[in-house]
C-alpha cells in the first residue's frame, strides 16, 4: 500500500484500468471461442459473419485503447478468417 498520496491515487487508477482491461480481454476470448464453436458446426454463415464483424470491431477498439497490440489483433483476425473459410458448406 503506497504511503504518498499521488502514489495511492495511481494505484487506485491502475486497479480500475486493470479491471476494465480484463473485462475487454475476457469479451474478446469469449467471442473468439463462440466463433470457433459455430464455425466447426454446419450452422448458417450469416450468424458467423455477424459474430466475426463484432469480433473484429472489438479487437480494433482494444488496439485503440492500448489493451492489445496491433499485430495481435491482426493475427487473431487472420486466424478467425481462416477458421471461418474452413467451415463446412
Amino acid at each position: 500500500m503506497p504511503n504518498i498520496q499521488s502514489a495511492f491515487k495511481r494505484w487506485k487508477q491502475n486497479l480500475r484500468r486493470r479491471a476494465a482491461n480484463y473485462s475487454t480481454r475476457n469479451a474478446i476470448h469469449t467471442l473468439r471461442n463462440q466463433i470457433f464453436e459455430v464455425a466447426t458446426s454446419a450452422e448458417n454463415k450469416t450468424k458467423v459473419k455477424d459474430m466475426y464483424r463484432k469480433y473484429s470491431s472489438l479487437l480494433d477498439k482494444a488496439v485503440k485503447r492500448g489493451i492489445i497490440t496491433k499485430n495481435m489483433a491482426s493475427r487473431s483476425k487472420s486466424r478467425a478468417t481462416a477458421r471461418i473459410k474452413k467451415m463446412p458448406a
